[in-house]
């Protein structure tokens, strides 16, 4: 939304920190139109619960602002403009890869964490048990 990219970080003053590092490559244009794709988001979400009769709208919203981005490209070519946009998108699904489902190489890390929770568990079942 800044028009730059900010590596990502889970400490706050971190991630402020690498923000106003680069605040010179701040892309106002960027700014302005992301702005607005979530102003129309929060506005189309307040009137779906303020208004019972178009509460659709608010699973409407993305795909309504997806669609407002496309035509702006198309038409207003963004990217002449200054507006960065994603670029080539492949075609289908990627590959299956089970180790994001099922990692593997952190199994022996993992193995005694879960034996010791699922101890704990155990015990704690057995001693409400006893005072039931």
């Amino acid at each position: 939304i800044l028009g730059y990219s900010i590596p990502q970080d889970n400490q706050v003053q971190k991630l402020l920190k690498n923000i106003f590092a680069n605040i010179k490559e701040f892309n106002w244009k960027t700014f302005v139109l992301g702005t607005g794709c979530i102003l129309v988001l929060q506005g189309l979400k307040k009137v779906s619960t303020r208004v019972p009769r178009f509460k659709w709208v608010r699973a409407v919203g993305p795909l309504l602002v997806t669609v407002i981005g496309i035509v702006l490209q198309v038409t207003l070519d963004l990217e002449a403009h200054g507006i960065p946009i994603v670029g080539h998108i492949p075609q289908g699904l990627p590959e299956f890869s089970a180790d994001v489902i099922f990692p593997l190489k952190y199994l022996k890390q993992l193995f005694l964490v879960v034996f010791t929770i699922v101890m704990i568990g155990f015990m704690e079942s057995i001693a409400i048990a006893k005072k039931l």
